[in-house]
């Protein structure tokens, strides 16, 4: 299953979209380790990510392939709830547990890796999360107008296009909250040729909403509303109907550090100090995982 939202994306500090990358290796490296253990998704899924420490300054930098940076090799024992599992490196410094159990709130994964002469560990607690901390309400109308849209191959056509706002309501418990809002309801698509809900700012049929507890402060509840474009295909009828559509939202609570973090996190300056890992640096973090899934009905409008 495809993954959004992906917190793992910001952990990958040392690593660039180039084939080669200028850094100055210190005299004494350590290990670094990041990985994100996501609620309800299979150990086996997620990457734990090894490789030694770099300084960016200098008088002298090397230049090294950007593999060259990864910790191929490394003897690494990983216990979840004290129970040990199995471990294997499937790429370059990217190992897995060899177990398809599902990851579960308040799982608690240890991990201590040895390389050469370094040695890193650390520990990951899955938050629990309260489904009922959230809650979704889009509004009841939506209405659209014919407009032009272009497709790959610059061909233009007009389709039914409008924009439904949707409502969220987010209880404040945590203090770093990532909301996903999508929509993947095929059986919508067919009968009604009105296309799942699809955001207006990407094409990934997704939302993100981020909520940072102390930009809240004496307040019990978050609350805003998100954009969603609607389009329907069919230009031969004016819509004119109830509809039904199927909303899926997910909410995310990192490991409170993991807000430390970000907040520290800049393209040119890398937080490694704001660290879980013992011995090293780096990221070893659970994150609990609320689903909800609901039907609402929306009476589409079209107008001309």
């Amino acid at each position: 299953m495809e993954r959004i939202a992906r917190l793992l994306a910001l952990l990958c500090l040392i690593v660039s979209c180039e084939d080669d990358i200028i850094l100055q290796k210190i005299e004494d490296p350590v290990l670094q380790i990041n990985a994100v253990f996501y609620e309800g998704e299979a150990l086996s899924d997620i990457p734990i990510l090894v490789q030694q420490t770099f300084s960016v300054t200098g008088s002298e930098p090397i230049i090294l392939d950007s593999t060259d940076i990864y910790v191929s090799g490394a003897q690494i024992s990983v216990q979840v709830n004290g129970e040990p599992y199995g471990v294997e490196e499937r790429a370059i410094g990217q190992y897995y547990i060899t177990s398809d159990r599902i990851i579960a709130s308040d799982d608690r994964i240890e991990i201590e890796i040895t390389f050469e002469n370094l040695t890193a560990s650390a520990t990951a607690l899955v938050p629990r999360v309260n489904p009922s901390s959230l809650q979704i309400v889009p509004e009841d109308s939506v209405f659209l107008s014919l407009q032009p849209f272009e497709d790959e191959q610059g061909n233009v056509e007009e389709m039914w296009y409008g924009l439904l706002d949707v409502g969220i309501k987010v209880r404040l418990d945590h203090t770093y909250v990532i909301v996903e809002t999508t929509s993947e309801d095929d059986t919508f698509l067919e009968e009604s040729g009105l296309m799942n809900l699809n955001s207006f700012f990407d094409e990934a049929l997704f939302r993100l909403e981020k909520v940072a507890q102390e930009d809240f402060v004496g307040f019990e509840f978050y609350e805003s509303t998100m954009t969603a474009g609607v389009l329907d295909r069919n230009i031969n009828q004016e819509p004119m109907s109830l509809r039904d559509l199927e909303i899926k939202t997910r909410m995310l609570v990192p490991e409170d550090i993991y807000y430390t973090f970000i907040t520290t996190f800049s393209n040119e300056f890398a937080p490694v100090t704001v660290t879980n890992v013992t011995g090293g640096v780096g990221l070893f973090i659970g994150c609990g995982v609320a689903t909800q899934e609901q039907a609402y009905r929306v009476q589409v409008i079209g107008i001309q």
